[in-house]
């Protein structure tokens, strides 16, 4: 491949950038139509270039990125039948911040909450979003920095319970585990055999309602957090309006800005909130296969 220059108001890397977006959503195509035909998702590319029963074929080359690089097949968190996609990036490496998963390319808010479950193993509720201000925190119940966090949250939300809710998520692999292998667990009647007891017990000491897991950590990566404490901001038709620090440290012997209180009270009041969004301080997220750190 060769690119020479870029087109008006594009960078070179902008270009590159548009060039793999497009890539990962023909091959996405591919892997959707190799399903609908076969009724299972293949094992690897090579089983999209074998000939069907027609002698067609649903690819005639491996799928490679914007960097010539062949694209990873993992499994579909949204679908679940399906695989979708995966570049490694402009670094090339595995596991790092810039990865780009095909499934994130056609992701909204909203989409990365329902695919999460809860700590009971069950999908989100609509009714917490929709037509709400939504609060997103990533949480650690081993974070040292989050009880001022979590107790401005629970301040904010007690303010206005009828038109603000606050959602957990829990991303860090150390903290979460591995995805159950039994789903049928979640019936048992002792809270110590049922997945995520410990998790559920740190959540009940700190006073959370609905904890989300996000075991691939496909909503750290799509709202873009790198540490615990961070925070995202939904306005009523759950399109991001905010994202980064809960509080910001003021100047000297000052208190710190409530700056996420402002930009939920401004959305509250139909107002655009503030563009000024500094970025969260807490534990580094690390997320199965791969660590997003600043």
């Amino acid at each position: 491949m060769l690119l020479v220059g870029s087109t008006a108001g594009q960078s070179f890397t902008e270009k590159l950038a548009e060039i793999n977006r497009e890539r990962m959503v023909l091959a996405q195509m591919a892997l959707d139509i190799y399903f609908n035909e076969n009724g299972r998702s293949p094992r690897s590319w090579e089983e999209l270039l074998e000939p069907n029963k027609a002698g067609s074929r649903t690819l005639t080359e491996i799928p490679r990125d914007a960097w010539r690089r062949k694209l990873h097949l993992v499994p579909s968190l949204l679908q679940g039948h399906t695989k979708v996609a995966l570049s490694n990036g402009p670094d090339g490496k595995p596991g790092t911040a810039d990865d780009v998963d095909a499934e994130l390319l056609r992701m909204q808010p909203s989409t990365a909450l329902y695919a999460l479950t809860d700590l009971d193993g069950k999908r989100l509720d609509h009714k917490l979003i929709d037509g709400r201000v939504v609060i997103v925190h990533f949480w650690s119940g081993a974070c040292l920095q989050e009880a001022g966090v979590l107790t401005e949250i629970a301040s904010i939300a007690k303010g206005h319970p009828d038109e603000v809710s606050v959602l957990a998520i829990a991303s860090h692999h150390p903290e979460i585990g591995d995805e159950p292998a039994d789903w049928a667990g979640f019936a048992a009647k002792e809270d110590a055999e049922r997945p995520y007891s410990e998790l559920r017990a740190a959540a009940k000491q700190q006073g959370l309602g609905v904890v989300l897991v996000d075991h691939r950590g496909l909503a750290a990566r799509f709202f873009k957090a790198r540490t615990t404490t961070h925070c995202v901001v939904l306005d009523r038709k759950t399109q991001v309006a905010y994202s980064g620090a809960a509080l910001m440290p003021g100047a000297k012997d000052e208190p710190p800005r409530r700056i996420m209180r402002e930009a939920v009270e401004a959305l509250l009041a139909d107002k655009q909130a503030s563009t000024l969004q500094p970025p969260a301080t807490g534990m580094p997220l690390e997320l199965k296969e791969r660590i997003i750190a600043k």
